[in-house]
């Protein structure tokens, strides 16, 4: 009879602590960005303006161009290529998930296309841009639809780290201080065939004259620095 009254005292003393647990273990807030860091988020679905483009690959620049661009609607945009004498060299029109090129430097082109899930190839290949994400490239924000997805933030000082699960891809984004002119470098990671791991890096300087660069693909790096006006 002991026995059990123990066993039965023991138990009631276990719900009650469990029931203390849950009622003051408080949910883990979601995390958010800085305000100064959401000044480098944009939309993707408007703007326009003018940049030099430089191709580099392996190192070694294969080219340099004055381009303009502009969104021309929801789900529009156009980016043109010109030479020094203003003749326009290649033209690359965005449409939902559609990409097309012509031009005298089209066919001078590694392949570009667009994949299942209206991501960019390269060679076949996914780079990790989603066709509708080029204007954020072009105006120097990065893509508002991501801030829903974000599933992590780490300080370090002045320095901002913010994880992002986007359905097709992981972002990292590093986030430099006040003193560095909030210069920002993201990595998207994605997985292509299923095991095979490719990573992209998409870099923006927090400099007055706006220059942003993309490595990583496949051997080719692509800068461009905005034009002013």
């Amino acid at each position: 009879m002991i026995a059990k009254v123990s066993h039965s005292r023991c138990g009631f003393v276990l719900a009650a602590v469990a029931l203390c647990a849950c009622q003051t273990i408080a949910p883990v807030p979601k995390p958010t960005v800085s305000a100064a860091s959401l000044k480098l988020f944009g939309s993707c679905a408007s703007g326009d303006g003018a940049v030099t483009v430089q191709l580099y690959a392996d190192g070694a620049l294969l080219g340099s161009l004055e381009s303009s661009w502009a969104q021309q609607s929801q789900d529009d945009w156009l980016l043109e290529l010109i030479d020094p004498l203003g003749r326009t060299l290649l033209r690359v029109q965005g449409h939902g998930s559609h990409l097309g090129l012509t031009g005298p430097l089209a066919a001078k082109l590694a392949p570009l296309g667009v994949n299942d899930h209206g991501m960019i190839t390269l060679n076949g290949h996914a780079t990790g841009i989603q066709v509708h994400e080029v204007p954020c490239l072009l105006g120097f924000v990065y893509p508002e639809a991501w801030l829903p997805a974000l599933v992590d933030r780490e300080d370090e000082g002045a320095k901002e780290r913010y994880r992002f699960a986007l359905a097709d891809r992981s972002v990292a984004l590093e986030i430099a201080g006040p003193a560095a002119g909030r210069a920002s470098c993201s990595e998207m990671s994605w997985r292509e065939y299923f095991i095979v791991g490719r990573k992209l890096t998409w870099c923006m300087s927090g400099t007055t004259r706006r220059s942003a660069s993309l490595t990583g693909l496949r051997g080719y790096k692509l800068t461009w620095v905005q034009i002013d006006e």
